[in-house]
């Protein structure tokens, strides 16, 4: 099966994941898996599932799995960082992170992947390490992501910069 016919098998689960349709989803899912147990797709699909359910050990499992099937699938590396992150594995996140500034950057036309980059921003501030953070925050700005996106990095810039305020009370 090609990769274009692995994508149209798991469109309709994507949609319910997306409408939060967490049970349909998955049972959706289990069709597509049952037909290919090798796609890819599903799999890091699957690991979006649980991440969304606060279950981050089995989207470890899962984005795994897809990256053994498809060692270049850069949303399923990113998703893996993102899930050990809320794992508390925070140095492999890092590594996963660092995988996935790789692939991006080895697909054609690549550069730098700002969710990469974004994760990596976290971990490290996570870590106690605000100038790798910072550095990881602003490749994450420079890849022009959403006005809520970059809202989001250039606080946590100024947090780990000292440069945070307090909230003043509104009257």
């Amino acid at each position: 099966m090609d990769d274009g016919a692995r994508w149209d098998a798991v469109e309709e689960a994507v949609e319910l994941l997306r409408e939060r349709e967490y049970s349909a989803a998955e049972r959706e899912r289990d069709g597509v898996l049952s037909r290919d147990p090798a796609n890819a797709d599903a799999w890091h699909y699957t690991g979006v599932l649980h991440f969304e359910r606060a279950e981050f050990a089995r989207a470890v499992e899962s984005y795994r799995e897809a990256l053994r099937l498809a060692p270049r699938y850069l949303g399923a590396a990113v998703g893996l960082g993102h899930a050990l992150r809320m794992d508390g594995k925070i140095d492999e996140a890092i590594r996963a992170g660092e995988r996935a500034i790789e692939v991006a950057r080895g697909l054609e036309g690549g550069g730098e992947d700002g969710d990469a980059h974004w994760l990596l921003a976290l971990c490290y501030s996570q870590k106690g390490k605000p100038d790798r953070a910072i550095r990881h925050a602003e490749a994450f700005l420079a890849t022009n992501p959403e006005v809520e996106a970059q809202a989001d990095a250039k606080a946590l810039i100024e947090t780990l910069q000292g440069m945070a305020r307090p909230l003043q009370p509104v009257n």
